[in-house]
């Protein structure tokens, strides 16, 4: 019963950390770049 919950869930769960890393990723860049900027002005 919970195996085969775990496996009808399987997908769903992998597009959604796929997207939390896309997200992640996309943060971290943002940081980096104000950063670079922030040392740029001082």
């Amino acid at each position: 019963m919970w195996t085969s919950l775990g496996l009808n869930q399987g997908p769903p769960d992998y597009e959604t950390n796929i997207m939390i890393f896309c997200d992640s990723l996309l943060f971290v860049t943002i940081l980096i770049s104000n950063e670079l900027h922030f040392y740029d002005f001082h």
